[in-house]
């Protein structure tokens, strides 16, 4: 019967027990630290004379024991009663199930029991509160880091999942954009320290874990406990979402082509600049007005990644107006000039100098880059219009991004390109000629002879007049001005 108070409680060799007793030791003083309080040894002092065990059951339910118990106790039979005092009101009061336990297994300081009675009070309060389970925390764990599934495979357990690092770097990088350079992650151990000791010092999220244990040999009750430490955070102690940190970017709150479905992005971040991914905050709403003063349907979708992504179609060429609120607060940068352009226009001839000209994927005019002034570049379609203005130095580099109304779009610092909210959207590989984008993935490259390729190798554009000197002009230019050149293929409508 001993047994059943562990439940799946397995632990055959040494190594277990030390691990869990060192990370259910820190998430012990995670709660302790809330009345000041500190265990140092579970055995001499969570199981010596019940003091720090009644504390640590009324922080975990979030009440107060409504017995008696003595907070300096004076001999064995008052130290016994407070340990049987805090099992009957668990047993009894929380309706938590502890079979065959009594006060004096831990006053024997019996490992497997104590380490029991810890993993249900964990697997209760915290793993399994409001209906959840470890199944659902490893849903959750994967739904954060799906968005870097091109470096970050998904999660199918708590132990050899976590064994590289990549998944703890991912749930700090989708909670807050820029603390991880995920395409350099080769050394699994750098990896876990990085990401364990930046969920400390910018999330709180205690490091119940050491890194040498997660790479070496990860405890799975352990791994579950600071995993769902870490759930915790995110789910609970969130601010909503800041409207004036909050961003949109995309074709339908820039400019497009009349007839065409137009996208765009919404970023939900709070006042500490994390990314929010709680539906619950989902209070976003889109009014888009025509040229002609006519409301258009739009749509928007929660991706439950902190981005909601909403579409309209333009039927018609002029000035859209893109409001977007939360809250019925307008977002920074709301309400939004979208430039539609109509269908048929006459394309104007390049100019015979220019920095660059861009030719698409079929090698037709897509538009040009030309020096206005020093350091200052203007982008022209091939209608002639202005789509962008890009300020560099000489070199080409340290270039900064507007919009044609002189709106700040984003900019470049060391070969890291990054929008109007800081976010980091690209990395350029002088040494390759080839642009990664947040998520690590090779989305283009440019050859010797200006030729520009894809993510799958298909040509997207020939830019003339290209030397590598002007790599970061063009990551500028594909990030920040004309990202469709980027998309390879266009679902029909």
């Amino acid at each position: 019967m001993r047994e059943s108070v562990v439940g799946e409680f397995k632990m055959d060799d040494s190594k277990t027990i030390k691990a869990q007793e060192k990370s259910f030791t820190r998430w012990v003083n995670v709660l302790l630290s809330k009345r000041g309080l500190k265990c140092n040894d579970l055995y001499k002092e969570l199981c010596s004379d019940g003091v720090l065990f009644c504390h640590l059951i009324e922080l975990c339910c979030g009440k107060n024991i409504p017995y008696k118990w003595s907070k300096h106790p004076k001999g064995a039979s008052q130290k016994i009663a407070n340990f049987s005092t805090a099992l009957h009101f668990l047993t009894h009061k929380e309706n938590v199930k502890l079979v065959n336990i009594d006060a004096g297994d831990f006053m024997d300081k019996i490992p497997k029991l104590v380490l029991g009675v810890l993993w249900i009070l964990i697997k209760t309060y915290q793993v399994e509160k409001n209906g959840k389970d470890r199944v659902t925390l490893l849903e959750w764990v994967n739904e954060r880091i799906l968005p870097f599934s091109a470096n970050i495979p998904q999660c199918t357990n708590f132990t050899t999942s976590f064994q590289d690092g990549l998944a703890l770097c991912g749930l700090c990088e989708s909670t807050k954009m820029g603390l991880i350079d995920l395409i350099f992650l080769d050394d699994p151990l750098d990896a876990a320290r990085s990401a364990i000791a930046l969920s400390d010092d910018h999330f709180d999220v205690a490091p119940l874990v050491d890194a040498e244990d997660v790479v070496g040999a990860p405890e799975e009750h352990s791994m579950i406990t600071y995993i769902s430490l870490f759930r915790e955070y995110c789910e609970g102690s969130q601010a909503e979402p800041d409207p004036e940190l909050c961003a949109a970017e995309g074709a339908g709150v820039t400019n497009g082509v009349e007839g065409d479905k137009l996208l765009f992005v919404i970023f939900s971040r709070n006042q500490d600049g994390l990314v929010m991914n709680s539906t619950a905050f989902s209070k976003f709403e889109v009014s888009v007005m025509s040229p002609s003063e006519v409301a258009v349907t739009s749509t928007v979708e929660d991706n439950k990644n902190g981005t909601f992504s909403g579409s309209y179609v333009a039927e018609e060429a002029g000035t859209y107006k893109v409001s977007i609120t939360y809250d019925n607060t307008e977002i920074k940068g709301s309400t939004f000039q979208c430039t539609v352009l109509a269908t048929e226009r006459k394309e104007i001839e390049p100019p015979a100098e220019t920095t660059v000209t861009i030719l698409d994927e079929c090698k037709n005019f897509r538009a040009y880059i030309s020096l206005q002034e020093e350091g200052a570049y203007t982008c022209y379609n091939k209608y002639g219009d202005v789509i962008g203005y890009i300020n560099a130095d000489e070199h080409y580099k340290n270039g900064e991004v507007g919009s044609p109304d002189m709106v700040f779009w984003g900019n470049i610092e060391t070969g890291i390109i990054y929008d109007s909210t800081e976010r980091r959207i690209a990395e350029i590989d002088q040494g390759r000629g080839t642009f990664r984008n947040s998520h690590g993935s090779t989305v283009c490259e440019i050859n010797s002879m200006g030729e520009a390729t894809g993510a799958s190798g298909s040509l997207i554009g020939v830019i003339e007049n290209f030397s590598y000197h002007k790599l970061e002009l063009m990551g500028l230019y594909f990030f920040l001005v004309d990202d469709d050149m980027l998309v390879e293929f266009r679902e029909e409508e």
